[in-house]
């Protein structure tokens, strides 16, 4: 199976934080970290291919429907993850079509949070 990566041109992957016209800096967007190998069907290894720590990186696996079903959201905690440093998500027992993964951290150097999704 073909890696999904946030470095892919052909993958959108530039954030930005939620902040008011007239507050935001004129800095460039910053660069998405995240880079996920797909290892078989229901496991997936999430890297940290950015050049930077980051800090308290939590991934929130949302299972279920989103038109009027039943909605369930599993929590993984991984805490810091130095650069090239990996994690292992393991979706088994799940449904990979019915799930939506979104990772979210901060950086070290401007204490702001950050969030990606993507489907698994």
């Amino acid at each position: 199976m073909p890696a999904l990566s946030a470095l892919d041109p052909n993958v959108p992957r530039m954030l930005t934080p939620l902040i008011p016209r007239g507050a935001r800096s004129r800095e460039r967007a910053y660069l998405v970290p995240w880079h996920v190998e797909r290892l078989h069907d229901s496991h997936s290894l999430v890297s940290n291919a950015g050049a930077t720590p980051l800090d308290v990186v939590r991934v929130f696996v949302h299972i279920g429907s989103d038109h009027g079903g039943a909605r369930r959201i599993e929590t993984h905690l991984w805490g810091g993850m130095m650069p090239g440093e990996s994690a292992e998500l393991c979706l088994c027992a799940l449904d990979p079509d019915d799930c939506i993964v979104t990772v979210a951290w901060f950086r070290p150097h401007d204490g702001r949070e950050y969030v990606w999704r993507y489907a698994p």
